[in-house]
């Protein structure tokens, strides 16, 4: 199963948005999610070139560890 290309798996592996013409993918869809919400200083603080890639670096590490998906059925990690 797939959407516009992309595998089911990856999406679950990151946060996926779909803006209606491309994916926003990772920290990037949280901040533009946060900002749709109203938020401003929290995606203009992790949007700063050295703090968001640092942010990036723990959003992903974060994504690996959250979810242990197999055959359509997710777990937290214990």
């Amino acid at each position: 199963m797939e959407y516009q290309g992309v595998p089911k798996q990856a999406m679950l592996e990151q946060i996926h948005l779909w803006d209606g013409s491309r994916f926003i993918i990772g920290l990037a869809a949280t901040l533009y999610y946060w900002r749709l919400a109203g938020m401003r200083f929290l995606p203009w603080l992790l949007s700063l070139p050295l703090i968001n890639t640092l942010a990036n670096k723990a959003y992903l590490y974060w994504a690996r560890k959250r979810l242990r998906c197999t055959d359509d059925h997710c777990e937290l990690p214990k």
